[in-house]
């Protein structure tokens, strides 16, 4: 679909055997892609990707993009053993060059406009959300105050973030944003001193 691609891997046995090279349409293996680096810059509003290299695009075309780009740099492969609703394991291979090139940036995004509590808090709220909507219970009123949550923290997620593709390696490069809380050395000062000191 839009999103990416995944493959569920039934005729192998275990899961020490390599996934066949066929199995993968929308990446490119990393051994074939360009050496030479691609640099990404995207830019959000409100934690919403909005442009791509100053572009702005709606969601569809920006998602497309992305999954072109990122596949010629053998970006968002993995073969995932995943645990179902039933107890059982499978294991699948997913391809999402747009989805993991936005969440490399929007982390990167928020490590400089969000408060160290929050982002500590969103790590394990983004796993309880992902974990209700995998198991369709997209209309829990628990689902839907999570979704308050986030909208609430990505109202400061604002500016852009330059990214490096590889041979299937996403390097955060630079990020930049009007809410930036980090402050360059020099504007630091002097820590206030321990109201404790060590008995000598």
């Amino acid at each position: 679909n839009l999103w990416g691609n995944n493959i569920q891997l039934r005729e192998q046995k275990d899961t020490w055997e390599e996934a066949p090279k066929d199995t993968y349409i929308l990446t490119v293996p990393p051994e074939e892609a360009s050496a030479k680096r691609t640099v990404v810059e995207i830019e959000f509003r409100r934690g919403d990707p909005v442009a791509v290299d100053g572009e702005e695009l709606g969601p569809v075309a920006l998602i497309d993009t992305l999954n072109k780009v990122g596949g010629r740099c053998a970006v968002g492969r993995f073969d995932v053993v995943e645990n179902r609703i039933s107890g059982l394991k499978t294991r699948e291979i997913y391809e999402s060059p747009a989805a993991a090139i936005l969440l490399a940036a929007h982390r990167a995004l928020s490590s400089i406009t969000l408060e160290r509590e929050v982002v500590h808090f969103k790590d394990a709220l983004s796993q309880k959300y992902a974990d209700l909507v995998y198991e369709g219970k997209w209309f829990l009123p628990v689902r839907e105050g999570l979704e308050a949550f986030f909208l609430k923290i990505n109202e400061s997620v604002t500016g852009s973030v330059k990214l490096g593709l590889c041979r299937g390696a996403i390097t955060v490069l630079g990020r930049k944003s009007p809410h930036s809380l980090f402050a360059p050395p020099q504007e630091r000062g002097t820590p206030p001193s321990s109201p404790f000191k060590l008995a000598r």
